[in-house]
């Protein structure tokens, strides 16, 4: 266990020389140093804290955020605040969110195309169906289409008049 001898005062005015034992607080900063050598000036984690202290804006008092407030690696943060509000994400998903609602993650096939609207949703199409919902013929259609083209000639005789 160590005796500390505390020393208060603004963060610019903390000494560049350090010596052993002591600890420093800064009123301006909320910060605690403390010298554990002569070479080493370790700022104090405030992990364990009951409550995080943010300076005012004004220079005067300090805020409090209780530490039951902070968010945690294992919590679900809400949409509302930020978050997805799903606790997994599948992997190679499209996330759909509505601002309010925990996010719908739509799994999406590889060589799918995603086709959709606010009135049916969203959802992964086939290149077949995603085809007839664009009114298109497939590379083997078209090529079909271009195989029975035949073509027609046409003669005609132009007189000078008709140019």
């Amino acid at each position: 266990m160590a005796l500390f001898k505390i020393f208060k005062g603004l963060a610019a005015d903390l000494p560049r020389k350090k010596t052993e034992g002591y600890a420093y607080f800064t009123t301006d900063s909320g910060m605690l140093y403390i010298d554990v050598s002569a070479d080493t000036r370790v700022q104090v984690n405030a992990r364990g804290a009951e409550a995080l202290m943010i300076p005012k804006a004004d220079g005067g008092e300090y805020d409090y955020i209780d530490a039951d407030q902070f968010v945690t690696i294992d919590d679900v943060i809400d949409v509302q605040h930020g978050g997805t509000g799903a606790s997994t994400l599948t992997v190679n998903a499209l996330l759909i969110g509505n601002g309010t609602n925990t996010l719908k993650m739509i799994t999406i096939p590889n060589g799918s195309f995603v086709v959709g609207d606010t009135t049916n949703g969203v959802a992964a199409k086939t290149p077949a169906e995603a085809r007839t919902l664009l009114d298109t013929y497939s590379k083997t259609e078209t090529d079909n289409k271009v195989a029975a083209a035949t073509t027609l000639s046409y003669t005609t005789t132009l007189t000078v008049a008709g140019w």
